[in-house]
């Protein structure tokens, strides 16, 4: 089972880094070179991080963020955990599907789910789980 594990800064320059080098893993150790998947998992994968680093961390900078990526069974999963306070993942997706997705703030887990990835969370901690069939063209 590959996996990759980083703890970053609450900083959007660690978002970018992260993200990059998550992106090597998933194309390298995990064998994902398709560029649709490598798209939606850079969408994610920001959306996630620039959500625990802004809502969780509070952009505190010395609050860390940790980024788990495995590939197991055909699934891709990311794990995030920040230093805040958690939330609830059902209030947002319940309020979220009762708004339209055409504001500026607020759409990103909707987004994800919409995109296919199933959303488990526990306080501060976010899972998105992608099927790699799913995604077959």
């Amino acid at each position: 089972m590959p996996s990759c594990k980083i703890t970053m800064n609450s900083t959007f320059e660690d978002v970018d880094k992260t993200v990059e080098q998550v992106l090597v893993f998933v194309n390298k150790r995990c064998g994902i070179s398709d560029h649709h998947i490598e798209f939606i998992t850079n969408f994610v994968l920001r959306e996630l991080l620039n959500n625990a680093v802004e809502h969780g961390n509070g952009l505190t900078e010395e609050k860390k963020v940790t980024c788990e990526v495995s590939y197991v069974d055909k699934m891709l999963h990311l794990d995030i955990a920040d230093e805040g306070s958690g939330f609830d993942i059902r209030e947002i997706l319940e309020r979220q599907s009762q708004e339209a997705i055409d504001g500026t703030r607020g759409r990103g887990i909707e987004m994800i789910r919409r995109i296919g990835f199933v959303l488990d969370s526990a306080g501060n901690h976010i899972t998105a789980h992608l099927n790699m069939d799913s995604m077959k063209k």
